[in-house]
């Protein structure tokens, strides 16, 4: 379970890209990453395609497919937390 504000709103952020892209893909969301999936990465925030294949649902086919829409929406996270932190 997610328990900082902001694991939580990465978490929305990638529930929402997940959802954007299985509506494209005319497939439900849990085929692209699974709830467990998106929570684990919510938690490690993994800032490279090395560390995203460590989070447990993600394989390279999957990486491949949607790494890049999933890591761009953590590096916008990320830098909106070190901005965040900037103007503390």
């Amino acid at each position: 379970m997610v328990t900082t504000p902001e694991g939580k709103e990465l978490y929305k952020g990638l529930k929402q890209i997940r959802l954007e892209i299985a509506n494209g893909l005319n497939i439900p969301p849990y085929m692209i990453f699974h709830d467990k999936s998106l929570l684990e990465t919510s938690e490690k925030k993994p800032p490279s395609y090395e560390d995203m294949r460590n989070i447990s649902g993600v394989g390279e086919s999957k990486l491949a497919k949607f790494g890049e829409a999933f890591m761009n929406v953590i590096r916008e996270h990320n830098l909106k937390i070190l901005e965040q932190n900037y103007k503390s």
